[in-house]
């Protein structure tokens, strides 16, 4: 298990890897079990600094592994554009799904 924070968080006492932007270590997971891949679900994620979230996409990168990563967030305004502009200057595939509401409420 991989457990990603960011560095106003305190960081998981098991993991062994951190950054200025807060990390991803491993966690109790055996390595075997990881070398099919990565994925990596980062909720609320309009909330990180997009420096922070390229440097936490990096650290998924440089696992030795195939990462996927689902960024979960409320609204995919200008936060969103910037960062997926900067990953296609990367080179990095990005994919929109927008979700509908889980409750629409009465009447709806």
């Amino acid at each position: 298990m991989l457990q990603a924070w960011h560095a106003s968080d305190p960081s998981p006492a098991d993991a062994n890897a951190s950054s200025g932007a807060g990390g991803l270590g491993q966690g109790p997971a055996r390595e075997g079990k990881l070398a099919a891949g990565v994925l990596l679900v980062l909720d609320y994620a309009e909330r990180w600094p997009v420096t922070d979230l390229l440097t936490l996409l990096a650290h998924a990168a440089g696992q030795g592994r195939r990462a996927r990563v689902l960024l979960v967030a409320r609204p995919a305004g200008l936060w969103w554009q910037t960062l997926a502009h900067r990953l296609d200057r990367l080179d990095v595939d990005t994919d929109v799904l927008a979700l509908p509401p889980l409750y629409r409420g009465r009447g709806h």
